[in-house]
C-alpha cells in the first residue's frame, strides 16, 4: 500500500496510462477552439502528432487554467477513494493560476477532511520540467518516505532544475508575448533563435540569440551540461513539440560531453498551444537555478 497519495495534473505531459500504472492521479486541462473545450488526457504518440498537424494548418487555440471548485471536487474525491496525505504536483505558478487556484482548493478540502493533509508542489516549470518532478515523487514514495517529506524534496528539486528552450517559430512566440513582432519577423529573416529559461519564479525570460537551429542545439547542450550537478545519478530530460529527430540529435550532443541518462518526452497540447511545433527544451538537475 503507498503510503501517501500522489497527483499531478495533464501539463506534465505523460502518458495518461503510464501515470495510472504508476499510481499518479492527475487532473486534466484543456485547450478551446472555436469555442469548444479539449481535454488533455492524450494517451498515445498519434494524439500529440495529430495535435501539432492542427497547428500546422492554421489552427490557433486558447487555454485554460483549472478553477478553485473543480480542483476542491477532484482533491476531495482522491482523499474519499485513498488513504493517506496527498501531494500534488502543479503547472509553474510563473506561468498560470492553477497553481494558486490548487493552493486555495487544498486548503478547503482539508477543512472538509479533517486530519488529511495537502502538500501543493509549485513546480516553477511546465511539461517535461513537471514529470522530472513527479518522477522523484514515485521514487520518493517507493524509498518510503512521507508526503511531507516528499514535499519537500520535490520543492527543493523544483528549485534546483535548469531548463532552456529554442523554439523554431518566432511568431507562436510573439503571439504569447515573448517577443515583439518586429523581433518576430527579422529573426525568421535571418534565422535568429531566441534562447528562453525558466526564471527562479518559474516565469520564461529569453537570456540569448543565436543564429542557425543547429547551432541553438549545441547551445542548449553546452550549457544544460555545465549546469548537471550529479550526472551519474540525475538524468537529463528533453522535451520536445513533434521535433523527435531534434530531440535525438540534442541528445547525442549532450552525451558527447556527459555520460548521462537522457529521456525524451513530449510537449503537450496545453503548452504546445503556445510554443507552436518544433520547439526543444532540455533539463538538468543542478545545485541551484541559474538564469543567464
Amino acid at each position: 500500500m503507498n503510503n501517501f497519495i500522489l497527483s499531478t495534473d495533464s501539463c506534465c505531459d505523460g502518458f495518461k496510462s503510464d501515470l495510472a500504472k504508476r499510481d499518479v492521479h492527475y487532473i486534466s486541462l484543456a485547450y478551446i477552439h472555436n469555442g469548444k473545450e479539449y481535454r488533455d488526457r492524450y494517451d498515445s504518440e498519434r494524439e500529440y502528432r495529430e495535435f501539432y498537424e492542427f497547428i500546422r494548418q492554421g489552427n490557433l487555440p486558447s487555454t485554460t487554467q483549472l478553477n478553485v471548485i473543480e480542483l476542491e471536487e477532484y482533491f476531495e474525491k482522491l482523499l474519499a477513494e485513498n488513504e493517506g496525505d496527498l501531494v500534488h504536483v502543479t503547472l509553474s505558478s510563473g506561468l498560470s493560476g492553477t497553481h494558486d487556484n490548487a493552493v486555495a482548493a487544498a486548503r478547503v478540502a482539508e477543512e472538509k477532511c479533517p486530519g488529511r493533509k495537502i502538500h501543493i508542489v509549485d513546480s516553477l516549470g511546465a511539461t517535461q520540467v513537471q514529470m522530472y518532478i513527479v518522477d522523484r515523487g514515485v521514487a520518493d514514495r517507493l524509498k518510503g518516505m512521507t508526503a511531507e517529506e516528499t514535499a519537500a524534496d520535490l520543492r527543493d528539486v523544483a528549485s534546483r532544475l535548469n531548463v532552456m528552450i529554442l523554439s523554431r517559430d518566432l511568431f507562436h512566440l510573439c503571439r504569447g508575448g515573448r517577443v515583439n513582432r518586429t523581433t518576430a519577423v527579422v529573426g525568421t529573416m535571418l534565422q535568429i533563435k531566441p534562447i528562453i529559461e525558466f526564471s527562479e519564479e518559474g516565469k520564461l525570460t529569453v537570456v540569448a540569440k543565436v543564429k542557425g537551429w543547429t547551432k541553438g542545439l549545441r547551445t542548449l547542450a553546452k550549457y544544460i551540461t555545465k549546469r548537471a550537478a550529479d550526472p551519474k545519478n540525475d538524468p537529463i530530460y528533453i522535451a520536445h513539440a513533434d521535433a523527435y529527430e531534434d530531440a535525438c540529435e540534442l541528445k547525442a550532443m549532450v552525451q558527447e560531453q556527459l555520460d548521462v541518462s537522457v529521456n525524451i518526452g513530449w510537449i503537450g497540447p496545453i503548452i504546445g498551444t503556445h510554443t507552436g511545433p518544433g520547439t526543444i527544451g532540455v533539463i538538468s538537475l543542478g545545485d541551484r537555478r541559474y538564469v543567464d
